[in-house]
């Protein structure tokens, strides 16, 4: 690999070192027992929790700083650091986001974590962290319907504190380690969360850390307890296979979506694919029925649309008949905000959207040329004429449409300037209008396609400006459709075999301010007609309608958005893969023409010291799943600044069939220094470590996890992938033990480390103990480094030597990606392409 290359791979700049200019109620530097007792006061804490904080500073100050890990820095002054620094607010206890300071809520926008956005999304409950407090929490109320707490330690110590003191370092004591023990003693707030007994968390759970204040250190205290039975599960908002999506030319599946590719947003623009995303989902699916049967579409209950509820616009006044829906303030409805709302809230009646696509400008094409085209699109086919050994471009039409033919045979002479050929068939009742040219079949067939089910519109005349669109579809109407003049309005239909081109049809129809409907009638074998016994096979075809002139419409119409009534909501089980995109900016796109949200992924964001504690407590059968990616500035390329990340992280499965999983993905801090572990005490428990470390520069992480097997038949895997680049350092830790009453326990253990670069080190340091002889331990180890075959491979496939390194990364990671919740996953992808991108050379 060149050496450029390698520079622009690891020199990424840190694009969230902005700060926000808020005013802070911050106490001076120094660590002393006042300023533990200082801080308890400042939170109101109950007695209990003081001897808690000093029980630790006592132990903390007879410790001393571990020395052990593979990592080197300066030493840190303790006395130089701030303890409590905390944005003023206006009130001390805040009844909603609303109350929260707009500057704050700035600063965590500016970070990808619109927590006015997450507040009505109802996928995902956010507790926001600022300096040394907890800002906000959304869906505390919601969670609480379903006995489940989830707030900040600090609401906790108040509003639980029975809870608090049974569970709070039970599973990290207080003089379990050096930082911990720090921890313990100033921690100032952080999460915590109660699932009861029985209960399936209905959303996912999510807490975002800034450190604002340049000189204050952060030691958030995390503290999650599943009882018998209950679990903390991730539910992102996913398809199954065959959903299609509105992209620039047409409709696509959403499985086959990539990074790169382009599609519509909820505001009717184009916007770039950042990933595509894959798990398995066991549950309901919910089918959404539009007044256009061809565009219903399928979801997961909790994947949110753009939607409005049909109760907050209906007319006040008593309904006049029964099982009617309630009346529409028409009015009320065409200014009404559309929300986000889960799949799971619609019901029949209510309104989703359709955003009128942007228009483009194109003017690749002649009138004329528009025009022929059409014809062509609606009658016309196109081959090659064995007996004159010459291409044949014919358009049908019937005998009764002179004008049409003449019109025809005009438009291929200003055209092609080629002779046009009338030929009549009375038995058939129709006239063909056919040319010779390959050159035109070519053309025709690019642009429009070959055969009654393959036509398909090309790119450039889907890029058409509405004034082209129009005579284009003209044109087409003219040659197979139909307008049916009513009393009162008109009724236009378009006809076609081929679906791809309803679809497309569709589309450019809402680039003319119209919204259509498509109706399909099935194919089959059917009598030629009704005075005939002949029969025939027919195709299926695909009508594509609207009505003009209409005094009244079901579906109504904004400048931007047209606003489509739900006729019908059904839900049925699902087990399968289901998929969804990650999409740049708004964060949506379009699923068979409506608004649906891919849910926004987090972004985070700090610096100085980071010296924070989670506590997992999973009960009988219960289940706990922690996903972490993080990305905390790292310093810059000459390894001067950044976060000093020192975490401790444990889980205990203290319960018989209890599970935790660890997931995370580290790109960012100077230094991390983190072993998220599993205590197995009950039996049959299972414990679980997923990880990638990313290190560049002059980065150094020391990480991996242990696993402390008590209880019989325990399971445990362990797979960690380290990728080292730059002049980093790279290393894994990993601590496996059998106790000697783990009959029957298992592991596995799988520790990579890929090398980017001649200065990178990556270590591997395993620790096993078996104290019991029907344990099962195994352990696999490699090491590999980019080497220079492997870019050529790709050079050779017109592959930069940048791509090609990306590539080989995700696919080293990919065993670990696919455990992250979805939009994690997409976060994690982008987190490890953004160190690895930017130009050679």
């Amino acid at each position: 690999m060149s050496a450029t290359t390698v520079k622009t791979l690891v020199n990424q700049p840190y694009k969230y070192g902005f700060i926000t200019d808020i005013e802070s109620d911050t106490i001076p530097k120094g660590l002393s027992e006042d300023v533990v007792r200082l801080i308890s006061a400042k939170k109101n804490e109950p007695e209990f929790m003081l001897e808690f904080r000093l029980k630790a500073y006592r132990h903390w100050l007879k410790m001393t700083e571990p020395t052990w890990p593979h990592v080197h820095y300066p030493a840190i002054d303790y006395q130089n650091i701030i303890y409590y620094s905390a944005p003023k607010q206006q009130k001390e206890k805040l009844g909603s986001l609303d109350e929260v300071d707009p500057t704050l809520l700035e600063t965590f926008e500016k970070l990808g974590i619109p927590l006015s956005e997450q507040k009505r999304l109802s996928n995902v409950a956010v507790d926001a962290i600022f300096d040394s407090v907890s800002i906000g929490t959304t869906f505390k109320e919601k969670l609480a319907k379903d006995g489940v707490i989830f707030c900040s330690i600090s609401e906790a110590l108040q509003e639980h504190p029975e809870l608090v003191k049974k569970y709070l370092g039970s599973v990290v004591p207080t003089a379990d380690n050096y930082f911990a023990a720090l921890n313990a003693a100033v921690f100032s707030d952080g999460s915590f969360v109660f699932i009861p007994k029985g209960v399936k968390c209905p959303m996912e759970l999510s807490t975002y850390f800034r450190i604002n204040n340049g000189d204050t250190g952060q030691f958030e205290r995390t503290l999650i307890i599943a009882e018998d039975g209950a679990s903390v599960s991730y539910l992102e908002g996913c398809h199954p296979a065959g959903e299609q999506v509105l992209t620039r030319h047409g409709w696509r599946n959403i499985e086959s979506l990539q990074a790169g590719d382009r599609v519509y947003d909820h505001n009717g623009k184009l916007q770039k694919v950042r990933a595509a995303m894959v798990r398995h989902h066991k549950g309901e699916m919910i089918t959404v029925r539009p007044v256009s049967r061809y565009n219903e579409f399928k979801l997961t209950p909790e994947h949110p649309v753009y939607a409005i509820k049909r109760q907050d616009v209906a007319v006040k006044r008593q309904q006049q008949k029964e099982n009617w829906l309630p009346e529409v303030d028409t009015k009320k409805l065409l200014k009404t905000e559309p929300q986000w709302l889960k799949a799971d809230e619609l019901e029949k009646g209510d309104f989703i959207l359709v955003p009128k696509l942007t228009r483009p400008d194109s003017s690749a094409f002649s009138d004329a040329e528009l025009e022929l085209l059409g014809y062509y699109l609606a009658e016309g086919s196109t081959y090659f004429n064995q007996a004159n050994r010459q291409y044949t471009n014919q358009l049908s039409f019937g005998l009764h449409e002179k004008e049409l033919v003449n019109r025809a045979c005009q438009l291929i002479t200003e055209v092609t300037g080629r002779p046009a050929y009338v030929t009549e068939q009375p038995d058939r009742n129709g006239a063909g209008v056919s040319f010779y040219s390959q050159q035109y079949s070519d053309w025709f067939t690019e642009h429009c396609g070959k055969g009654a089910t393959n036509k398909k519109l090309s790119p450039a005349l889907m890029e058409l400006s509405p004034s082209k669109t129009k005579i284009f579809l003209d044109a087409y109407l003219a040659g197979d459709g139909n307008v049916h003049q009513r009393d009162n309005s008109c009724l236009v239909r378009y006809s076609t075999a081929s679906e791809s081109l309803a679809q497309q049809v569709q589309m450019l129809l809402n680039k003319l301010d119209i919204y259509a409907w498509v109706q399909t009638r099935e194919g089959g074998e059917s009598k030629f007609s009704n005075q005939s016994d002949r029969i025939i096979n027919r195709q299926t075809l695909y009508q594509i309608g609207y009505t003009e002139e209409k005094k009244w419409d079901m579906v109504r119409e904004t400048e931007t958005h047209f606003i489509v009534p739900i006729r019908e909501i059904n839900r049925e089980p699902y087990d399968d893969l289901v998929f969804n995109i990650d999409v740049d900016s708004t964060h949506s796109y379009l699923v068979r023409g409506f608004a649906v949200h891919n849910c926004t992924a987090p972004m985070y964001d700090s610096n100085q010291l980071h010296a924070a504690v989670v506590e997992l407590v999973a009960l009988d059968n219960a289940e706990i799943k922690y996903s972490t990616v993080q990305n905390w500035y790292a310093g810059d390329e000459n390894g001067k600044g950044g976060i000093y990340n020192f975490v401790t992280k444990r889980g205990l499965c203290k319960g018989v069939n209890s599970k935790i999983s660890w997931t995370q993905v580290e790109t960012g801090s100077a230094i991390t220094w983190k072993y998220p572990s599993c205590v197995l005490v009950g039996d049959n428990s299972v414990g679980e470590f997923y990880s990638i470390a990313l290190t560049n520069n002059k980065q150094q992480a020391d990480t991996g996890t242990k696993m402390i097997h008590i209880g019989k038949n325990t399971r445990s895997t362990i797979i960690s992938k380290g990728i080292s680049a730059g002049n980093s350092q790279n290393s894994y830790r990993g601590l496996v033990k059998m106790g000697p009453n783990a009959k029957g326990a298992r592991n596995y253990s799988q520790c990579d480390s890929m090398l980017i670069g001649d200065n990178a080190e990556a270590n591997t340091f395993p620790y096993i103990q078996v104290d019991n002889n029907t344990a099962k331990v195994e352990h696999e180890a490699s090491t590999s480094k980019i080497g220079e075959d492997q870019l050529f491979y790709f050079a050779q496939r017109g592959i930069s030597e940048e791509n090609a390194v990306s590539l080989l990364v995700s696919g080293f990671c990919k065993d670990v990606l696919n455990e992250l919740p979805m939009e994690f996953a997409s976060e994690a992808d982008k987190l490890l392409s953004l160190k690895l991108e930017g130009a050679v050379g």
